[in-house]
Order: C-alpha cells, then structure tokens, then sequence
C-alpha cells in the first residue's frame, strides 16, 4: 500500500547553520565545551606555555572552518579550565598535566574520539565518509521551470554516543561544487538538504550507520517543498573506512517512476497554492 503523502513543509532558504551543542552525557563522561561559547565571547590570548596545546588541523594543515574541540569530563567533577582558539585549531589543555579525553567535530568530517591526549599533540580532522546517492529514472525535460530536486538526509541507526540525531545532521556536508545546491536551509528535524547534483558528487557522513535518503521537490519561488514520504526513499548502510582511505564514494541509488514524479508534481502544485491562501488571510 503506497505512504500517504508527508505533510507539506516549507522552507525559509535562509538564516546561517546553527552547530548543535553537546551536551549530553557520554557513558560516565560529559563533553566539556571548550571556551570561548560563541562567536561573541571574547577570545583570551593564546597562552606562552604551549606545552598545553593541541593542534587540530585539516588534511593540508589548515584550521578547519566550523571545528569544535571537546574535553571530557567525570559528570560532577570539578570545572576544568580549557579554551578552545578555532580561528587558528588550537585546543588549550587543563593545567596540571596528565591526559585527557577529546572529541573533535567539523562538518563533512568524521566524528573524531580520543581516549588519552595530552599537550603538544597534533590532531588530523579526517573527511566524512562518502555516500552518492544517485537518482535513477528522472526525464531529461518536462519540470515545470522553478521546480528542482531536493533530497532530504537523516540518520537512522548511527550509533554516536552523547550525540543526538540532530547534531549529527548538523556535521554532515557535501562534496558538491560551490552554488551547486541550497547552502542555508535550516537543518532541525528536517534534516540534511542537498540538492541532486550534491547527492550525485557525495554526501559526507559523520560516522558509519544507517541513514534514509528521500526526494522530493522544492518550488523555489514559493520555498515550498513537496514529497511522497517513505515511498519516495530508502535506507542505506554506510561502511566505515579507514583514515585516510582513497576510496571511492559508496554508492545508493534511488529510483524515480514517473507516477511518483507526477504526484510529487501534483502535490508540490497544491502546497504551492495552500501556502499562498495562507499568506493572503
């Protein structure tokens, strides 16, 4: 029996990504976030003593835009006194020595766990696993002209402690060239949008798991987007590779029947007209 048609969502194509927070607790652990807490907190002078750095840098040795740095901690002990400096990927460590547990983020990048770290160590963000997600049976004409794929990503079964699912939305990213797709559709529960062209050159997932891809299609003149739910979708297990790994993207195509193409077509027209009754009252 085909799924009834999910209800239909529209999207605002703009505001700027919001990076989730962890707070949540891993095991016995709590990730510390490292300060400063926002783009308007002052930023403290790096420290002379760089005994208690951690470089955490991109594959060609850059700091890596978006990065986050985590300290864990017991649950309930005492505060620890740590800075995080993402303009130039330096973690600044506790006083007192020792090691430390460290996560480190970025999206399209691969969640990144370290059990014992100390100062004057260099950490490698490593890109995020590669997906494509193909769409097979789409005509070569016939869209109406402001009409485009949009597909939607959500993880299913990936497994990342002290991450809830909508954090590790926030990390996924795309190997897609610049202007390729929607750049600032907000993620939430909704998900990762890409566009076709995104999906087609590779998603980048931040751990291996299960995550559901479904199409639809996005009015982009009204910003209103339109899909068949489940029947427009699949699940689809990503492998973990090795750091570092040449591989190829693994690939999970998605087929598209013209009798789903002309319903999406049918109900994007309709939510199209729903939502300009809305704004008319």
């Amino acid at each position: 029996m085909a799924a009834s048609p999910e209800v239909t969502r529209r999207l605002l194509i703009r505001g700027t990504l919001v990076a989730g927070v962890l707070l949540a607790a891993l095991g016995l652990w709590a990730a510390v976030r490292a300060s400063p807490l926002g783009r308007e907190a002052a930023q403290p002078a790096l420290l002379a003593d760089t005994t208690r750095y951690v470089r955490i840098r991109g594959a060609a040795g850059e700091p890596v835009p978006g990065a986050e740095a985590f300290v864990m901690q017991r649950e309930g002990g005492p505060a620890q006194d740590i800075a995080w400096h993402p303009d130039v990927g330096v973690l600044v460590l506790p006083e007192g020595g020792g090691t430390f547990r460290v996560r480190v983020t970025a999206p399209g990048h691969k969640v990144l766990d370290f059990p014992a770290v100390n100062g004057g160590q260099s950490i490698t963000l490593v890109p995020g696993l590669a997906a494509r997600v193909p769409l097979r049976g789409v005509p070569s004409d016939g869209l109406p002209e402001h009409a485009r794929f949009l597909l939607r990503v959500t993880p299913r079964g990936v497994s990342i402690p002290g991450l809830s699912d909508a954090e590790i939305v926030e990390l996924m990213g795309n190997l897609g060239a610049e202007g390729s797709g929607p750049e600032h559709v907000p993620r939430g529960e909704f998900g990762y949008a890409v566009s076709r062209a995104q999906a087609l050159a590779g998603l980048l997932l931040p751990a291996p798991g299960r995550y559901h891809v479904r199409w639809g299609l996005i009015d982009v003149r009204a910003g209103t987007w339109f899909s068949l739910g489940e029947r427009s979708g699949r699940e689809f297990d990503v492998r973990d590779t090795a750091a570092g790994a040449n591989t190829e993207p693994q690939s999970f195509p998605l087929d598209v029947t013209l009798d789903d193409l002309q319903a999406t077509l049918d109900g994007l027209a309709h939510g199209v007209e729903a939502a300009k009754d809305l704004k008319s009252k």
